[in-house]
């Protein structure tokens, strides 16, 4: 397929999609999500038990082998030829055109005479290397290494060959040295000591963990392999000559009990130890590590020759990403023979069931059907070219298909331990771990998608089966999909199992033989990925984000309850998982359309709370109605006003609909017309009953507080849109009653305020200070107008919107304290009045005399005209009046 092919392959695979209406939604809400989800399994649970089964056991047979000590009786040593010469024998190690010219690391002879020094002194870590006849070879080996010229030379080279050669020398002389000619006897020690000499080689290459020197380590084991024909383990080490314990390994006891894999199987797939453990005794002869070296040599040839049984061209978009894939896959497959070879050497070179057909499957890795009878005579005509090498080295050289004429048609049986279609059985053993996984997990560590046990089952289905990193993240995409859509996870555990795919892969002791094994799902282009791959992630995404917009339809539109639900898990899978994700194709139309449909679905949800506030705030009969409940309604339509602003004051749009201001477009209309009808309908029956002075004035108050507050938020949420009604024409006689009661009041407060007032100068500065003028003003008239200020300042505090109202409510108040001011005038003016009639004490002393004695003081007052005149003395309430009027 061309580079230019993913559009058009785009286009096929996005079918148009369409953001269902309303009541769809509503209808897919009432029906369950894992009715609408029912889908027939293409895997089995008995097919994926038995290959989850065959690669279990496949890692029990090829772990490390055991080894344990046992006594024996030393034979009498085999005399055995010595290797006919070096050269001879590095020929075979280093045949020509064998390409391993690999250097060694910079650091190498560092670390090889640290290690030679720890063999002389005797603290090498190794076993085998205490004996005083190899100390004596490597001392003379050290003193040959340690010269300057050898430094200067392997540091330049950093070839292992001159190594090799330079201890074979060393450890010929330290044993040849003062034997007789004829002495033959000692040869054999240069051999076993050459050997483990390479073996320390090889421990330092896998101690540097390099491994673009993983092919050179393999050629040093052969070496050293060759080199022990017919002799001991070197791991043998009593300091004596004659050893009487020889290690061997222990025994395969092929219970389940020993199989920690297969157990993992076990109880993912819910079986018992007993009925595992006899499906192995039923099918042991079969599963073995013959059938899987033969499963993989099949596997590499169908790989060398593009056939179905592996990933092939048109599974790819692009030619150059399947190239890529396929050179890896050669790597790994190398690795993968060792690993069998290493645990089974006797198979090297063997061609044991290689006469048995080439397994051939009806489909390729992804269940794309072919034309297999062209690919077998493909395969004929390409044999000698080909040639079927597995590149490995030469002690795996031999490692060939004797019979490759074997594939003759799609009729042939299956491979042993790999699936028909391994990405299906995957997927499905992939649910299975989920689900067990999720039923036995321990709810206070929290979500994982799998457990370590899990994990590792799956790693190794991947590697037997070939299975690139890239699909092992889509199908757990799928899975988790599946299982959200059938409510099996939440969508908190969603986000993580999307986390998990995307995270950053930690770099692993051992990479297991994956493709792109260490990366993330965001690490690879997917230009990269397979075609099956990347439309099963498409439809995930397609799935999951249908799923998203019905959930959030569902928390959306209850956000107007007391205690709503919270949608922002399901927001941020949204928006980090489906709309941030590249491959998501979205039409701007389906945003439209679902924006459309939830605020539909908001305002069915606002008017709904609305008329649960009425019902419980304004009772059924009318005759009970009063402004109190008026007060309520409005107070719990700006409560959830004020809520739901707050909630989205960060976020105020979802999915392009805001909440608040779908609520205030829905319900504050609906209240501003039903608040008009209610207070029209209190006054009109207070009316009828003549009692609408018995309407609390508070209340009046109150309301229009509330009103007020409504109609604010009113203009700040809905501009250009007017307030139903005019609340000051509505409300304005309560105002009125308020000033005349006021009016009434005045004259009234005045007199009590001159009752009450002891007409003193008051002094702040103690008894001799001279008062201010302030201080000089009376209690009373101080307290008549902070009444008038009180009284204005209550209007003012109902924040009146009107300005015609105001200024009548001001003129009624100006009179009303004129009437006040008057009031206290004349009370003042009639104290005056009544001191100033009132007779002297000589006036009432004359008045008492006689009329001689009147006579006699006329004369006498006539006589004394120096004498000054007495003051009248006023009372002190009339001298403070004096004081207020000429001040």
């Amino acid at each position: 397929m061309s580079s230019g092919s993913r559009s058009s392959y785009h286009q096929n695979q996005n079918p148009s999609r369409r953001v269902d209406s309303v009541q769809s939604i509503k209808d897919d809400r009432r029906r369950s999500r894992a009715a609408s989800r029912v889908r027939p399994d293409a895997v089995s649970h008995d097919d994926a038990y038995s290959f989850a089964l065959r690669v279990a056991f496949l890692n029990y047979l090829l772990q490390p082998r055991k080894k344990r000590k046992e006594y024996v009786n030393t034979p009498k040593p085999v005399q055995r030829s010595h290797t006919s010469g070096i050269g001879e024998l590095m020929k075979e190690f280093m045949p020509t055109g064998s390409g391993i010219n690999v250097k060694l690391p910079h650091s190498f002879r560092g670390q090889l005479e640290k290690r030679m020094t720890g063999v002389l002194r005797g603290i090498e870590r190794l076993p085998g290397y205490n004996d005083a006849a190899v100390k004596r070879t490597f001392a003379e080996a050290y003193t040959a290494f340690t010269s300057r010229d050898f430094q200067k030379s392997i540091d330049k080279d950093r070839k292992v060959e001159p190594l090799i050669l330079i201890f074979y020398s060393a450890a010929t002389k330290a044993q040849g040295r003062g034997r007789a000619p004829e002495d033959h006897s000692w040869k054999p020690l240069v051999d076993r000591h050459l050997a483990m000499f390479v073996r320390l080689v090889s421990s330092i290459l896998r101690d540097h963990g390099d491994r673009d020197r993983a092919e050179l380590i393999r050629s040093l084991e052969t070496l050293e392999s060759k080199l022990l024909t017919n002799d001991q383990n070197l791991s043998l080490d009593t300091g004596q000559e004659d050893h009487s314990f020889i290690e061997v390994e222990v025994p395969l006891s092929y219970e389940v009990k020993d199989m920690h894999m297969v157990q993992t199987v076990a109880k993912i797939f819910g079986l018992t130890n007993s009925q595992v453990q006899n499906d192995i005794d039923r099918n042991t002869s079969a599963w073995t590590e013959v059938a899987a070296l033969q499963d993989f040599k099949a596997y590499q040839i169908r790989l060398s020759a593009n056939m179905a049984g592996t990933l092939r061209k048109q599974d790819f978009d692009l030619d150059e990403s399947f190239e890529e894939w396929k050179k890896a896959e050669g790597r790994y497959l190398a690795q993968i023979f060792q690993e069998i070879l290493s645990v089974r050497p006797d198979l090297r070179g063997s061609s044991s069931g290689t006469d048995k057909a080439l397994p051939a499957r009806p489909q390729s890795l992804y269940g794309e059907e072919q034309a297999y009878t062209d690919l077998g005579k493909m395969v004929s005509s390409q044999r000698d070219s080909i040639g079927f090498s597995l590149d490995l080295t030469s002690g795996l050289g031999s490692l060939m298909l004797d019979d490759t004429s074997s594939i003759r048609s799609v009729d042939e049986p299956s491979y042993t331990f790999i699936p028909p279609d391994p990405r299906a059985v995957y997927k499905t053993i992939l649910q299975y771990a989920m689900s067990y996984d999720q039923l036995n997990a321990d709810p206070e560590d929290g979500f994982y998608p799998f457990s370590e046990q899990s994990s590792e089952l799956l790693v190794e289905l991947a590697t037997r089966w070939r299975i690139p990193q890239i699909t092992r993240h889509v199908t757990l995409v799928e899975v988790a999909v599946r299982k959200f859509l059938d409510q099996e996870l939440n969508a908190a555990q969603l986000d993580n199992c999307l986390d998990f795919v995307k995270a950053e892969f930690p770099e692993p002791k051992k990479t297991p033989p994956i493709y792109l094994y260490t990366s993330s799902l965001l690490d690879v282009e997917p230009s990269r990925w397979t075609m099956a791959d990347f439309a099963g992630y498409q439809q995930a995404l397609r799935e999951m984000h249908d799923a998203l917009l019905r959930d959030l339809f569902t928390l959306l539109t209850k956000c107007y309850e007391p205690n709503p639900p919270s949608a922002g898990v399901v927001m941020t899978v949204l928006m980090n998982h489906v709309y941030g994700d590249p491959s998501f194709p979205q039409k701007p139309e389906d945003a439209t359309e679902y924006s459309q449909s939830l605020e539909v679905g908001l305002r069915e949800a606002a008017s709904k709370v609305y008329r649960e506030y009425l019902d419980s705030n304004i009772p059924r009969s009318q005759g009970d109605w009063n402004f109190a409940h008026v007060v309520k309604l409005g107070q719990a339509v700006v409560g959830v006003a004020e809520r739901i602003k707050r909630r989205y004051r960060k976020n105020p749009e979802i999915m392009g609909v805001s909440p608040f201001k779908v609520l205030v477009e829905t319900i504050f209309p609906s209240f501003e017309e039903d608040a008009q009808e209610f207070i029209k309908r209190v006054l009109e029956v207070a009316k009828m009953k003549g009692d609408e002075g018995d309407i609390e004035l508070q209340d009046g108050f109150d309301l229009y507080k509330e009103l007020v507050e409504i109609r604010k938020m009113h203009v700040e949420s809905l501009p250009g849109k007017p307030f139903a009604f005019h609340i000051e024409s509505l409300l304005d006689g309560f105002v009125w009653r308020w000033i005349k009661n006021a009016e009434e009041r005045m004259k009234v407060f005045v007199e009590e305020a001159i009752k009450q007032d002891q007409f003193k100068v008051r002094t702040h500065g103690g008894p001799d200070a001279i008062p201010t003028d302030e201080e000089r003003h009376s209690v009373s008239i101080i307290d008549t107008f902070t009444l008038f200020n009180q009284t204005v300042d209550q209007v003012y505090q109902l924040g009146w919107d009107d300005d015609v109202h105001h200024a009548k409510f001001m003129t009624a108040l100006a009179k009303a304290f004129a009437a006040g001011l008057g009031r206290y005038c004349e009370i003042v003016e009639g104290q005056f009045a009544k001191e100033m009639e009132r007779q002297t004490a000589q006036e009432v002393a004359a008045a008492a005399k006689t009329t001689q004695e009147k006579f006699f003081q006329y004369a006498k007052d006539a006589w004394n005209t120096k004498e000054k005149v007495e003051p009248f003395q006023f009372l002190p309430e009339v001298r403070c009046h004096l004081t207020i009027h000429l001040s």
